[in-house]
């Protein structure tokens, strides 16, 4: 009786390990590029930005979460200009390659003296 409920802690032990693992693999992103805005697209919406290997396009969802700093904001208050961090993937839709913005990140200065 006590191998057995040895047994059990060491397999719920592990399952508790390796659960933090996965959820860690599944948040890879293809892209990950701190760039600058330069068109803003509603229908359907998208962002463009200017990257050092120049213009790219991404897809921005319903799900797609924006943050300014650590604040999160809606997508309309991401303006032409503003410098962001965009976390995405690639995706296939109607038969093209597409980057959808799984993350975005409005570059706040900090204040000077902070």
């Amino acid at each position: 009786m006590l191998e057995r409920s040895f047994l059990i802690a060491i397999v719920a032990s592990l399952a508790l390990l390796a659960g933090p693992a996965f959820a860690q693999e599944a948040r890879k992103f293809s892209e990950v590029d701190t760039v600058t805005v330069s068109k803003i697209e509603t229908d359907p919406t998208r962002l463009t930005v200017e990257s050092n290997d120049g213009p790219k396009t991404y897809v921005v969802e319903p799900v797609t979460r924006v943050y300014s700093g650590t604040d999160p904001v809606e997508f309309a208050s991401v303006r032409v200009g503003d410098r962001v961090v965009v976390e995405a993937n690639d995706e296939i839709g109607d038969g093209r390659p597409s980057l959808i913005a799984d993350r975005i990140v409005i570059v706040v200065d900090k204040p000077a003296g902070e």
